[in-house]
């Protein structure tokens, strides 16, 4: 209503509330070599409603870095062209062993996706009406060695499908999947 140069005085009219989904859906995933393409991921993981990112690096990661003020900017803007309301919480990048131990992701039904013929695929699955984990690996994909630390610590295989997708492509065929199964 009232401004200068140094203050504004504003009336609030109405406010409004917003519910967070029922269900979360995480996704840990390992940054791509390119930015611009690990950047593409993020917008469209704000716009399907993907509510956790998880960095993370492995064996075959080219990147074990990322910039976080850019994403968060990144996710500002989708958010708003999406008209969403709740941003994802995005962490820094860790390592995949701490990512498999992570205490917050004990609650969900954490799935590690990889190429393997008899994975049962994310689709057929019927348990997604809870809080989802799905772990994406590095364009080089995940180590034997990495699969089985990950199911010794309770991640189940699955599969995205009989072909083998880029790793922004997984992650957000994933979360879609997930959403649309939760829905």
């Amino acid at each position: 209503k009232e401004k200068n140069k140094k203050s504004i005085l504003l009336e609030i009219k109405e406010i409004e509330t917003f519910q967070a989904e029922k269900q979360k859906i995480q996704i840990a995933i390992a940054p791509t070599k390119g930015n611009d393409r690990f950047e593409w991921f993020i917008e469209k993981a704000v716009e399907i409603g993907v509510t956790d990112i998880y960095p993370f690096y492995s064996e075959f990661s080219e990147r074990k870095r990322i910039n976080l003020n850019r994403l968060n900017k990144i996710m500002i803007s989708a958010l708003k062209q999406s008209m969403r309301v709740f941003i994802p919480n995005i962490m820094p990048i860790q390592s995949f062993k701490e990512i498999i131990a992570l205490p917050e992701l004990k609650h969900s039904i954490s799935y590690i996706a990889h190429c393997k013929k008899d994975n049962l695929p994310l689709l057929k699955n019927k348990t997604l009406k809870h809080d989802t984990c799905i772990m994406i690996g590095p364009e080089g994909g995940f180590s034997t060695k990495e699969i089985t630390m990950a199911t010794n610590a309770g991640w189940q295989e699955v599969s995205l499908g009989q072909y083998r997708f880029r790793t922004e492509t997984s992650g957000i065929a994933a979360a879609l999947t997930v959403k649309i199964i939760q829905e």
